[in-house]
């Protein structure tokens, strides 16, 4: 009789998320009070479920300089506990103060001075590591 093979299944736990501008409401010029809101679509991409997945987000930097306002909050009305494939959509909006309006008008270009990075979170099952990928956006105003 022929020894039976036990196949083993790698765990792969990742996330990836894509982030993008929902609605912009910057004058021009910018103001203290102007506001950006968010949106970021996190996906499981591994083969594992991903329970608490939440955002990481420190706030737009204006001409490379740290948000004043940040870290952002993010909210969802779906489940964060994502199976395989599964994804949430998360929301958050950002107010700009008078401290990202000076830094931004310091920006040799304003059409792109503004620029926001997410990470995604999660918890792994035991024994796995969570890999996450970075996605950004940018925006400004015309000059």
């Amino acid at each position: 009789m022929a020894n039976a093979i036990n196949p083993t299944l790698k765990l792969t736990v990742e996330l990836s998320l894509v982030k993008t501008i929902l609605n912009e409401s910057l004058s021009d010029p910018l103001v203290a009070g102007d506001t950006i809101e968010y949106e970021v679509v996190v996906t499981n991409s591994g083969n594992v479920d991903i329970d608490n997945v939440a955002i990481d987000d420190p706030g737009p930097e204006f001409n490379g300089n740290v948000a004043n306002n940040g870290p952002m909050v993010f909210s969802t009305a779906d489940s964060t506990a994502l199976n395989p494939t599964d994804t949430a959509t998360f929301t958050g909006t950002y107010t700009l103060d008078a401290t990202d309006v000076a830094n931004f008008y310091t920006a040799a270009s304003p059409t792109d001075a503004i620029s926001n990075v997410a990470d995604a979170t999660g918890d792994a099952p035991s024994g796995t590591t969570l890999v996450t990928n970075t996605d950004s956006t940018a925006t400004g105003v015309a000059p």
